[in-house]
């Protein structure tokens, strides 16, 4: 079976990465269209019914009529999901990662993290989040990051660093704190560092002062960049644990993980890191890096095949 899908978001990355690597493990990037909806305002709040610009719904509702599958994600979407139910002579299979928080009823299948605690007939949910940290994809960083890292010997640390959140400020004592916990990391390991959009720069900043002594590369922000590279080419991650999709991707490549826990993670934030660290998936930073081995942790093939086997089902019916 060969799925048309398409994938709609107000072009947040974290929500399109999601989408992406559901679709992709459902179907071949030749099959797959991505749309960036421009509800408006109002088309934008968090409620029912509200309107959406005439010529923008037409858009959306002729690209759907070519497709089987719409993956989405972001609140943004969720008011065309509810008009491609009033409106759509024949609708897609709707799809929608996180919580929508309302519309629930006009959504085939809703995926959403365990720790957000949803339930529903509709509803899937896993530990770890979808993303297109594929083997496929790993494999062919590799090569290319073999290349571009070819003078890093030895072992290598990857450090994904996030940033600024709602809940979490990185102010000087928190700064301080990760930055001696980096002090500890074993003599001999270099270390590549990609920094998110959020990363405030005195932590980028404090984070090259206390590396300076040590073999690093930082991702200077000028070309494209090499995220994937770091996970395939590095032997273990440290990460700032204050986002569920980094600590997810780090999962999947199989290598251990290191998580530091800025003071002020959302609750549920807290709870996901807990389970993982029992289930000894990931190691808090202040146990140091004596672990060498780990095994890839994805959910993303069964939230996959969780898709693939409703959709099935609803086609029989």
């Amino acid at each position: 079976m060969t799925l048309k899908i398409l994938i709609l978001t107000d072009g947040k990355m974290g929500d399109l990465i999601q989408c992406r690597g559901v679709a992709y493990a459902l179907t071949d990037e030749d099959n797959i269209q991505e749309y960036i909806v421009q509800p408006g305002k109002l088309g934008g709040l968090p409620f029912k019914n509200m309107p959406l610009p005439n010529q923008e719904l037409q858009t959306v509702l002729t690209r759907t009529e070519q497709v089987d599958l719409v993956i989405a994600s972001g609140r943004r979407t969720v008011p065309y999901f509810q008009a491609l139910r009033r409106r759509a002579t024949n609708p897609p299979f709707l799809v929608f990662l996180k919580d929508p928080r309302y519309n629930y009823g006009h959504i085939d299948f809703i995926w959403a993290p365990t720790h957000d605690q949803l339930s529903g007939d509709n509803v899937y949910s896993t530990q770890t989040s979808p993303h297109n940290i594929s083997p496929e994809r790993l494999g062919a960083a590799a090569h290319s990051g073999s290349e571009r890292f070819c003078d890093f010997s030895g072992p290598i640390a990857g450090l994904i660093l996030g940033g600024n959140s709602a809940s979490v400020t990185w102010d000087e004592r928190l700064i301080d704190e990760f930055c001696g916990y980096l002090a500890a990391i074993p003599s001999g390991i270099s270390v590549l560092i990609t920094a998110s959009r959020r990363t405030p720069q005195k932590l980028r900043e404090a984070v090259l002062m206390s590396l300076k002594h040590r073999r690093h590369w930082i991702y200077d922000e000028k070309d494209l960049n090499p995220y994937v590279e770091i996970l395939a080419c590095s032997d273990r991650f440290i990460i700032t644990g204050d986002s569920h999709n980094m600590v997810s991707e780090a999962l999947a490549a199989g290598k251990p993980v290191h998580v530091y826990r800025p003071t002020g993670l959302h609750e549920k934030l807290r709870g996901f890191l807990d389970k993982l660290e029992d289930q000894g998936l990931i190691e808090d930073i202040s146990k140091g890096f004596a672990r060498t081995e780990a095994k890839p942790f994805d959910a993303t093939p069964q939230i996959a095949a969780e898709i693939l086997k409703r959709y099935r089902t609803s086609q029989d019916g």
